[in-house]
């Protein structure tokens, strides 16, 4: 949620990062390019599985000696294999390569919609700080335009000033007005 009050540089750029479609999509394109080069990366690394089983036997059976026995036997079984390819003609490093390449590739992206991001978050933000000092400047403005239009009829209602001076004054107030409003 957006805070409340006055907003920050920041803060503003910020939230633009954090809620931006296009850096968000940038930025999962290239965790995504990151776990496919850890992907292709993981073939030079050794692959090892164990398998394990135990039965027992009842009733009238053979055991290892080659008598027959009626007492339960039990037996257990154990195997661990390692393999690792050392040498595969290439096939990996054009996978790691292409991979590495992609993900060069997807941050350099990452990075562009980030700058773009942060680049209309500096113009908006900065345009924002010159229109509201435009506003106060035309508050000001307005406002020693009325003074002036107060003057200029109290000098010509007491015969020290023309009509002339008096529409003027109206016509510059009304214009810092517009001007205002705009």
């Amino acid at each position: 949620a957006p805070p409340a009050g006055a907003l920050s540089f920041a803060a503003a750029v910020d939230l633009a990062l954090c809620l931006n479609p296009s850096t968000r999509s940038a930025w999962a394109a290239a965790r995504q390019q990151a776990a496919a080069l850890g992907s292709a990366e993981s073939a030079w690394l050794p692959s090892i599985s164990a398998t394990g089983s135990e039965t027992r036997t009842y009733g009238e059976h053979v055991d290892a000696t080659g008598g027959i026995v009626s007492t339960p036997q039990d037996t257990r079984d154990a195997a661990l294999n390692l393999s690792w390819t050392l040498y595969d003609f290439g096939a990996r490093g054009g996978r790691i390569t292409s991979a590495r390449r992609l993900l060069d590739a997807a941050a350099a992206t990452a990075s562009s919609a980030v700058q773009q991001t942060v680049l209309n978050v500096v113009q908006s933000y900065y345009g924002l700080v010159a229109a509201d000092a435009q506003v106060i400047a035309a508050k000001t403005t307005e406002a020693d335009d009325e003074r002036a239009l107060e003057i200029a009829r109290a000098l010509s209602e007491g015969g020290a000033g023309t009509l002339a001076d008096v529409l003027q004054a109206e016509t510059a107030y009304d214009q810092a007005v517009l001007i205002r409003i705009q």
